[in-house]
């Protein structure tokens, strides 16, 4: 078995809600950011060793997804971000 790697600083906010993902999807790793959440802003990373080596391409890949989207704008075809739903 794989040595699962964690934060340094310990459990977060939403570290629960990423080893549900992370054993509901059975996944190697798993990035959790949360904005406006119940519990407010925060984030959890968890997986293997060898998965958390690949997550800070896999974030800056992400990352440069969402800048084009935004440049974009809010109804371009292809866009990956949706309004949030009101009521």
């Amino acid at each position: 078995m794989a040595t699962i790697a964690r934060m340094a600083d310990g459990p977060g906010k939403y570290d629960a809600e990423a080893e549900q993902v992370l054993a509901r999807v059975d996944a190697d790793g798993v990035v959790l950011l949360v904005m406006g959440g119940t519990k407010g802003n925060g984030f959890a990373v968890k997986g293997t060793w060898e998965a958390m080596a690949t997550m800070p391409e896999i974030l800056r890949n992400a990352a440069r997804w969402i800048e084009r989207d935004l440049t974009r704008g809010p109804d371009a075809p292809g866009r990956h971000m949706r309004p949030k739903a009101r009521g």
